[in-house]
């Protein structure tokens, strides 16, 4: 018997948030793109039921919140939404956050530094 699973995304979310190693940085802030994918068994028993998914507001508002906060790492902040989507959302099988800092001050012509962290149930 086959199993199926969802995977909802949120993609290209734009932040401009106050995360930084500079204090200038902290100060002046920085322009992020969040990706976030989640996957977990699919319940086919009510098609067309909110209560059959998981409604992306949810993992909008953990990732909206998060970007908020001042902070010096990238890193702390993808561990930290991996750690309050978790604590959320128990069931998930799969979840895959990744942020991208548009034009990070090391003097690059148009690039981008990303930090991802995938979790996978075992």
């Amino acid at each position: 018997m086959a199993t199926l699973i969802q995977t909802i995304a949120i993609n290209n979310a734009r932040f401009y948030s106050p995360i930084g190693y500079y204090l200038e940085e902290q100060v002046t802030g920085n322009e992020f793109y969040v990706n976030m994918e989640v996957s977990y068994r699919y319940n086919t028993a009510s098609r067309d039921d909110l209560t059959n998914t998981l409604n992306y507001e949810q993992l909008y508002a953990v990732i909206a919140q998060v970007m908020r906060s001042k902070r010096a790492l990238i890193e702390s902040a993808v561990e930290e939404m991996m750690d309050r989507v978790l604590q959320k959302f128990d069931f998930l099988e799969r979840v895959e956050i990744s942020i991208v800092k548009i034009d990070p001050l090391f003097g690059g012509d148009r690039a981008n530094s990303k930090i991802q962290l995938v979790y996978e149930k075992e």
